[in-house]
């Protein structure tokens, strides 16, 4: 525990001395120290519906978004206890279909997750009942550890995904302004745990 301790000091120590002298960004490696930074820039982690033997990803949004997927009060058309099963599956390590490809897909290779094309790192957690659905867009910190910054109503994504892309990167810069998402070329490096490309289904 203590060498854990001392790890998380350095660590801190580091990205704060680079802050200041070089105004460099940092990654982080560690689930502490990435949880400890997302609750201080004022994150809150969501939690399973019901109890799961691990959690084994973590999901951290806007308290704006909290609040929405709590249900209290829930938009028109968002069904916050779908929403929450879909979350709850995430958080669980359970089979996330995963898409990098901006294309239509047939119904039963929709994907859970999509990495929008040419923008920076931002990704869409898919909730697509009742269709057409809700979005949550935003960034991965760590394997297994998304941020969530922008939910909105699938009707009013169409021809915004650049507006959409914008919003979520000024956000990440305001929350964790040091901190640069997950860049990688292989999924597992953003997803973890149990996933399939669906790029690669004929």
């Amino acid at each position: 525990m203590a060498g854990n301790i001392g790890y998380v000091r350095r660590l801190r120590e580091r990205l704060e001395g680079a802050k200041l002298l070089h105004g460099r960004r940092k990654k982080l490696t560690n689930s502490a120290t990435c949880h400890t930074f997302a609750v201080n820039a004022g994150l809150v982690p969501r939690e399973p519906l019901r109890t799961i033997p691990d959690k084994r990803r973590h999901l951290y949004v806007t308290e704006e978004i909290a609040t929405i997927l709590d249900g209290v009060p829930a938009p028109t058309h968002f069904a916050a206890g779908l929403a929450n099963a879909k979350i709850t599956a995430f958080l669980a390590g359970r089979m996330m279909a995963v898409s990098r490809e901006d294309r239509k897909w047939k119904k039963h290779h929709e994907p859970d997750l999509v990495k929008l094309v040419g923008h920076d790192e931002v990704w869409e957690l898919c909730f697509r009942v009742p269709a057409p659905g809700w979005r949550l867009f935003g960034r991965f910190l760590e394997r297994g550890v998304f941020v969530g910054l922008v939910l909105i109503d699938r009707h009013e994504v169409a021809g915004r995904h650049d507006e959409i892309a914008e919003l979520v990167k000024s956000r990440w810069s305001s929350k964790l302004p040091h901190l640069d998402p997950i860049s990688s070329t292989d999924l597992d490096d953003y997803v973890g745990w149990v996933w399939r490309n669906v790029d690669e289904v004929e």
